[in-house]
């Protein structure tokens, strides 16, 4: 004896399956737009850090406030990897945070101050964090 309803539960095996891999690949997206930003900020702030060695004139406190500011903004972002669907408000201003970074740096490329291989790093990474992000965010959106 056949069973009539075989195609419709084979059918909706299939879309369930690829509801999960659909939900999988946002996950990750939305994991990579918490882990990129996370890593610029500790880069940035090693390097600031760095350059701040042997500086003794009025720029060293703002350049501290800055590596202290990138750290503890890397350290909430990996918090906030610990449950991304619960706490994607955190995006919002990581790129706003993003968008101000490029701004500046678009600006001081205008003025010949920034490098072209700067100006190609920032852009992917803020690239990187705004389309992982736009990905991720739309399915948090959608699983709520």
């Amino acid at each position: 004896m056949t069973m009539p309803f075989r195609g419709i539960r084979a059918k909706n095996e299939a879309k369930s399956a690829t509801r999960r891999d659909s939900e999988g690949f946002n996950v990750l997206m939305l994991r990579i737009a918490y882990i990129i930003p996370a890593a610029a900020d500790f880069l940035l702030s090693g390097l600031t850090l760095m350059r701040t060695f042997g500086v003794e004139d009025g720029s060293m406190v703002p350049r501290l406030q800055f590596a202290g500011v990138a750290f503890a903004w890397g350290v909430l972002l990996l918090i906030a990897l610990a449950r991304p669907l619960d706490r994607t408000w955190v995006l919002w201003p990581t790129w706003l945070a993003v968008a101000g970074v490029l701004t500046a740096i678009g600006i001081g490329h205008a003025s010949g101050v920034v490098s072209n291989a700067s100006v190609a790093i920032a852009a992917a990474i803020g690239v990187g964090t705004f389309v992982s992000g736009f990905f991720g965010m739309r399915f948090a959106r959608s699983a709520a």
